[in-house]
């Protein structure tokens, strides 16, 4: 890829894009359905993840739901309370290598278990509201602060042992006035921890002791300033309707990057103003997608997608949607409308 760290994404005619176009290798789970395990809309789930085995952990009404390779259920982590072993709220979670894992509250604290749901330990950290933590090793946390308080930092080292805080970088200058409802992720690619989200247009590569920027998403010129989320006088409200009549496009939500290729999401304040691209990282050729075809002619703009590592990401597809076609969903015996999602895993070309 050249030197650059901008990328410029033009606001060109929107394509079809195929499975095969972006995928190099992929399979489709169908999450078992039953009492225990009914899960909500994509908009109630926190996050999707896949462990080197393969189990699958979906993250959502403040519960962890594990399944199986085959979508089959495993086991429910359901532990929200009052009491000193549970979690009051599952904001987001992760799971180390050996199977804890690890809920990350919105009263600052990370409360862990282990692969049978036996409490193991509750960090505290005082005053720094979390939005995504991640072991960089087996005693290092790296915490991503939610931006609601005035903090001296956006990201916190930690011991993973202890919770004691060990610094912290990257300056904050201003609290932003509008976040209360969104979420970043960190990702992992080719050994390196990346940072994506929203409110920048920026993809960072993190380190025990810095951030550096990997790439600068340029849609069309629309960057917002620099201190548009700060500004002086307005609050997140008059903001957001800002935002909704700027022009801007300065949200990256969804972000999942091989080796030789970027699939992201951006998003601005109008509906015109969002789509998913891709990039071809060695001649930085972009296309915006209109939608996904999957299969017999199945086509779909996804709601949201859930990055992994390395170029894998998870795309839920509900049954809403799968039912529109029958010889689509003729591939899941027993969907109807009441079923989990079913899940399109796939790794990046």
């Amino acid at each position: 890829m050249e030197d650059s760290k901008e990328i410029f994404i033009p606001l060109t005619k929107r394509e079809y894009f195929t499975v095969e176009d972006l995928f190099s290798e992929y399979h489709y789970v169908q999450l078992e359905t039953n009492e225990q395990c009914l899960l909500p809309g994509w908009e109630e789930l926190r996050r999707i993840l896949i462990d080197e085995a393969g189990k699958i952990y979906v993250g959502a009404l403040h519960k962890v739901f594990v399944f199986h390779s085959d979508g089959r259920l495993d086991w429910v982590l359901d532990r929200r309370g009052d009491g000193p072993e549970s979690y009051n709220h599952l904001w987001n979670f992760r799971v180390k290598a050996n199977g804890d894992i690890a809920v990350i509250e919105t009263s600052y604290a990370i409360t862990t278990y282990d692969k049978e749901g036996n409490y193991l330990n509750k960090q505290r950290f005082i005053g720094i509201g979390l939005d995504d933590m991640v072991y960089l090793n087996d005693s290092l946390m790296l915490l991503k602060q939610d931006g609601l308080q005035q903090l001296d930092y956006i990201f916190y080292l930690a011991n993973a042992y202890t919770g004691h805080l060990q610094g912290g970088y990257t300056p904050m200058i201003a609290r932003n006035k509008w976040v209360y409802s969104l979420k970043t992720f960190f990702y992992e690619y080719e050994h390196k921890l990346l940072h994506h989200g929203y409110q920048s247009n920026d993809i960072y590569e993190m380190y025990p002791d810095t951030a550096l920027l990997r790439y600068r998403i340029n849609v069309d010129n629309r960057i917002p300033p620099e201190d548009f989320w700060r500004q002086e006088g307005k609050d997140g409200m008059q903001i957001r309707r800002e935002w909704s009549r700027s022009g801007y496009i300065g949200h990256i939500p969804y972000y999942v990057e091989s080796d030789s290729l970027i699939f992201l999401r951006f998003e601005g304040g109008q509906k015109e103003l969002c789509a998913y691209a891709t990039i071809d990282k060695k001649t930085r050729a972009t296309r915006l997608m209109k939608r996904l075809i999957f299969g017999d002619r199945f086509n779909w703009e996804p709601e949201v997608v859930f990055s992994l590592r390395d170029g894998w990401c998870v795309i839920p597809l509900y049954p809403d949607k799968v039912l529109t076609n029958p010889l689509f969903s003729a591939r899941f015996p027993g969907l109807n409308e009441e079923s989990n999602p079913v899940l399109f895993i796939g790794k990046l070309k």
